[in-house]
């Protein structure tokens, strides 16, 4: 995932080569789900941020950080949902 952000970076590859080389017939390659899965993570995260401050206790509690005893992942669902 490196080499492809830094080859997009310095012009050395376009986005539509990108593109294509992310497609094998209709089926996204595995490179194209781990890329799928990074932006997945960076959006949860700017999502959580947005709705709590970074030395939030709650923020903990939401994401489930260890030593935050009793957090439940209903409730956690609940928090992040809510």
């Amino acid at each position: 995932m490196l080499r492809l952000a830094g080859s997009l970076k310095l012009g050395r590859v376009s986005a539509a080569g990108i593109m294509r080389m992310f497609q094998v017939g209709d089926w996204p390659t595995r490179l194209a789900q781990a890329v799928a899965e990074f932006g997945r993570i960076d959006k949860t995260l700017h999502t959580l941020a947005g709705h709590y401050s970074a030395d939030s206790a709650d923020l903990a509690a939401a994401v489930g950080v260890a030593g935050v005893g009793g957090v439940s992942h209903d409730a956690t669902l609940r928090s992040i949902c809510a």
